[in-house]
């Protein structure tokens, strides 16, 4: 069966740590994707569809536009959950509004 890419934006392939989630610190969570509507994050904590999430991200200063922090919030669309090893979670977040920096941004990663 031929996978079918329903993506409506560009996404930007990364491994940036994400510091907190919903104004707690949460370890070990990587945003894996983004694009100007959603991004994808690998964590070891349990989200529910349809939960909000806030996180807050800072890039480095190597990536050329100097450090620099972002709140991005969205809305849970999908999850999938780890068949091995210590459970992990693929969350993928719609936005709440578009993060119109991403592209520019993140393609210094592409």
């Amino acid at each position: 069966m031929a996978f079918l890419d329903r993506r409506r934006a560009e996404r930007f392939d990364c491994a940036l740590e994400i510091e907190e989630v919903n104004k707690q610190p949460c370890p070990y969570t990587y945003l894996r994707d983004i694009s100007h509507l959603g991004a994808q994050i690998e964590t070891s904590y349990q989200f529910a569809m349809g939960n909000s999430i806030e996180v807050g991200l800072s890039l480095p200063a190597e990536t050329g536009v100097g450090k620099r922090a972002y709140r991005l919030a969205g809305r849970v669309v999908w999850i999938i959950e780890s068949e091995q090893g210590p459970k992990r979670y693929r969350i993928g977040l719609s936005f709440f509004n578009p993060f119109t920096e991403a592209t520019k941004i993140l393609s210094q990663f592409h």
